[in-house]
């Protein structure tokens, strides 16, 4: 804040005393407590007049009714005569006096004018070097005369406390209207959006606060006019993820569908598993790739023969994906039949191994009576077929069968205890939970295990924050908006997602 104000003479003449601007009632400011003093030459050098007094501290004030009294000084003992850089100087020095908290000693002061009533105007020249009086705010008054004059007055005061990097945060209806005015930039349809997408993701800074939403090149405008921008905040240290995989019953129609659609891995990964269900000696008369396509009119989804190896394939198609953009397990959990992706994705069985395991599971459950002809027909059908190579994975593996992490071999008899006993799944979640904190990323057509999981954390007496949840798929939504849904999730909670 900067003030020119009257004229010595004129306000010598008019009979009214000097007020500094930070005294004047409509400034707002309270009393200040320190002076920074540069009257000119002639103001020096004139005379003392009844309270007038030519070295621009108010004194209009009484003296008495200031708790403190102020303090004064000038620059001019320290580096001598600055003429027209006196006032620049003296904002230098103010700014290190609030900085450092010290107010610097005007020396060379032997005998002050015994005209200047020092304690009836409760004033004090500050001689030595002494720490800021305790105030909630340090505040500085500068005050220099001009060669016609004129009177300069600035105030410089501390800030409230020192504000962290990215501590100002507006509000999700503010930085959502000012998304949407982005529709409205004559520029807006002019850019190709790959070269967008490359540039925010991987030329821009991330920074803590965080936006993102889902659309179709054709809908940007659209979607930016509608509000579904989602926003969130990154923490500075994103948790492990942990995988957890839906067990049997949460199938539909064409689950998946549309990802074979949009990303080539998984057609690529679903026709080497078609090519090793083939060459079994009971290979299945449908293919993979045709049955997750078929609509709901002629789908056999709910066949026992058919739901368990597609319902397997949709979740290693899914581990498959969030690999590729660097989403990888430090720990997985399967429900049930889950486990059989879950081994696949810690690279405990190779992807052979897996689809053949569910393959023969649900032959066992549709065909056979007894699991002894379920593990033989996966011990015998592996050796031959089983040479895919393995996930690249270091992750633990908490069983559903155990209750605990698995170190053993996931041989055809693990799997036939996987088929014949009782569901674990809440104590392995636990045994998982109580080895460390997680971002859980449900993997499976449906986020069916989302209650027990969030019970589980309750009752474990876990902050969400330390356990937090995400869905990859639900039923009859859009496969590749709920999986982009995901990947934003991530990024928002602070994950570099490649």
């Amino acid at each position: 804040m900067l003030s020119v104000t009257e004229t010595l003479s004129d306000q010598l003449s008019a009979a009214r005393p000097l007020m500094p601007t930070v005294e004047r009632p409509e400034s707002g400011f309270p009393k200040t407590w320190t002076g920074e003093s540069h009257p000119e030459g002639q103001c020096q050098s004139g005379s003392i007049d009844g309270r007038h007094v030519a070295c621009g501290v108010s004194l209009a004030l009484d003296g008495p009714s200031r708790p403190k009294p102020i303090l004064i000084g000038s620059i001019k003992s320290n580096l001598g005569h600055s003429e027209a850089a006196s006032g620049i100087s003296s904002i230098i020095n103010s700014t290190l006096m609030l900085e450092n908290g010290l107010i610097p000693a005007t020396v060379g002061i032997r005998k002050l004018n015994p005209k200047i009533r020092l304690k009836e105007w409760n004033v004090d020249v500050v001689t030595e070097l002494r720490p800021f009086p305790s105030l909630a705010r340090r505040r500085v008054g500068v005050n220099s005369f001009g060669y016609g004059g004129a009177n300069a007055h600035v105030v410089i005061e501390s800030a409230p406390a020192k504000l962290r990097s990215g501590s100002v945060t507006a509000s999700p209806v503010y930085q959502r209207s000012k998304v949407a005015n982005l529709a409205t930039w004559p520029g807006f349809g002019s850019f190709q959006l790959p070269d967008l997408v490359a540039r925010l993701g991987q030329r821009c800074t991330h920074f803590k606060n965080r936006g993102f939403l889902v659309f179709r090149e054709k809908g940007l405008r659209e979607n930016l006019t509608k509000q579904t921008l989602h926003l969130g905040r990154g923490q500075t240290a994103p948790l492990d993820y942990a995988f957890v995989f839906t067990g049997q019953g949460a199938q539909w129609p064409q689950m998946g569908k549309k990802l074979l659609d949009e990303f080539t891995i998984l057609p690529v990964a679903i026709s080497k598993m078609d090519s090793v269900l083939a060459a079994l000696s009971h290979p299945p008369s449908w293919t993979i790739a045709g049955a997750l396509r078929q609509p709901k009119e002629t789908s056999q989804i709910g066949a026992v023969t058919h739901s368990q190896p597609l319902y397997t394939t949709v979740q290693i198609g899914l581990v498959k994906l969030l690999s590729s953009w660097g989403i990888n397990p430090r720990a997985v959990v399967g429900h049930s039949s889950g486990e059989m992706t879950a081994a696949f994705a810690s690279a405990k069985i190779t992807l052979a191994k897996a689809i053949i395991t569910a393959y023969y599971r649900r032959y066992a459950v549709g065909v056979l009576t007894h699991g002894g002809k379920y593990q033989s027909l996966v011990a015998n059908a592996i050796p031959k077929l089983d040479v895919s190579p393995s996930m690249v994975s270091d992750a633990t593996l908490y069983s559903s069968v155990t209750g605990y992490s698995h170190h053993g071999p996931f041989d055809a008899a693990y799997w036939r205890a996987n088929l014949e006993s009782h569901v674990l799944f809440v104590d392995a979640l636990s045994e998982l939970a109580r080895g460390g904190k997680y971002t859980l990323i449900e993997l499976g057509p449906h986020s069916a295990l989302e209650l027990p999981i969030k019970q589980t954390r309750v009752h474990l007496k876990l902050e969400e924050a330390s356990l937090s949840y995400f869905a990859t798929l639900r039923r009859g939504k859009d496969s590749v908006d709920k999986v982009l849904d995901l990947v934003g999730s991530l990024w928002l909670s602070g994950h570099n997602v490649v």
